[in-house]
């Protein structure tokens, strides 16, 4: 539980110390108190845990509802406060400031692209690759050969995604199951530029609802800008993909991305 490395060098909020991560759990000392926590998320579900060793106290919060963070560490800090006898703070609504600021931020960033599409995303198609990740994901074009594979997963976006028609003629779709999601969706917004998603698609719905509909994992602006040489496209690079982060380089995702992955095919 020791602190190993500093996750925000400067404390967020009055109360907080900054945040130090160790071995699985982060600590962070709230007005006295030494706080160690950690949470987790999956589709459907959201936790957060919190220790407080030198009280022999422990608080453990769930939701229905994945990447719910935010709402069970207000939660977490109503419960300390009672218990604790500390002045109440408006958790809530300071988070939904900070998730205000940081959809502002997308929308500036989105701006600054100038969404002058000029390839064709048919060159970008095919199969990609790094050999730091278990398996290869093939990116597909509409349309699609009917009865392929990538038909396939333009069907289940047709099906889920209401922006598909819009999106569908300067856009990329892969089936790439990951723990966090089962599918990527690639819209060009400038030439060789792409705004990224990641989904988990349910065509068929879930249980006993069987209304299709989709989970968008993305948490902030993940970008895609693809590399090239002698006219023909190499591969890939990923910003805003928890990989990082790394600044990026305009022209120069090779060097300067998060994670690059190889064309092979």
């Amino acid at each position: 539980m020791a602190g190993r490395s500093a996750m925000t060098p400067l404390a967020e909020y009055p109360e907080h110390s900054p945040w130090v991560y160790g071995a699985g759990w982060w600590r962070v000392s709230d007005r006295g108190y030494e706080f160690v926590q950690h949470g987790g998320t999956v589709t459907g579900s959201s936790t957060w845990i919190t220790l407080v060793p030198d009280e022999d106290l422990a608080i453990i919060t769930l939701v229905n509802g994945n990447g719910q963070h935010k709402a069970l560490q207000a939660i977490t800090s109503k419960v300390v406060e009672d218990r604790f006898g500390l002045e109440h703070v408006d958790w809530i609504e300071r988070f939904l400031n900070v998730s205000e600021i940081e959809r502002k931020t997308q929308r500036e960033c989105m701006n600054l692209i100038s969404h002058t599409a000029a390839s064709s995303v048919e060159s970008f198609a095919g199969t990609y690759s790094n050999p730091g990740y278990v398996g290869n994901f093939t990116l597909c074009a509409w349309p699609a050969e009917a009865g392929s594979e990538c038909d396939k997963i333009l069907k289940a976006y047709s099906t889920t995604d209401s922006e598909f028609e819009k999106e569908k003629s300067h856009a990329l779709y892969a089936r790439w199951k990951r723990f966090w999601f089962t599918h990527l969706k690639l819209v060009q917004q400038d030439d060789m530029l792409f705004s990224m998603s990641r989904d988990t698609l349910y065509p068929e719905g879930h249980g006993q609802d069987k209304s299709p509909f989709y989970l968008r994992s993305t948490n902030s602006v993940s970008l895609v800008e693809f590399g090239a040489h002698g006219g023909e496209i190499t591969g890939l690079g990923m910003w805003g993909v928890d990989a990082g982060p790394r600044q990026r380089v305009a022209g120069d995702p090779g060097s300067s991305s998060e994670v690059w992955f190889a064309k092979i095919g």
